[in-house]
């Protein structure tokens, strides 16, 4: 979901008050957070949005950052060791990272 024409619809926050304007572009972050509460919100959704951009237009739980962190916290409970910041993943989640996304 990484794709810049996801990035540009108009989402916002489920804590902001319906009646305030929905703005493209947020920001970086709160695009990252805003997809991975599409995925929590299943397959479905996530093909759904890559499929046709304009249903990221919704309201999202950007609270859903959480989910950035679950593989580490599960690997130090499954280790009991700290998580050093030298594990890096072969692939980026950050917003913009995707080759194939169109930010070029």
């Amino acid at each position: 979901m990484d794709l810049r024409v996801v990035a540009q619809q108009r989402w916002r926050d489920i804590s902001e008050p319906s009646w305030l304007p929905r703005i493209p572009g947020i920001s970086a972050d709160g695009f990252l957070y805003a997809r991975c509460d599409a995925v929590l919100h299943g397959p479905e959704t996530v093909a759904q949005i890559v499929a046709e951009p304009r249903t990221f237009r919704r309201r999202w739980d950007v609270r859903a950052e959480a989910l950035l962190f679950v593989a580490q916290r599960a690997w130090e409970a499954r280790t009991r060791r700290q998580w050093d910041d030298t594990r890096v993943p072969p692939f980026s989640y950050e917003t913009g990272s995707n080759p194939a996304g169109g930010w070029g």
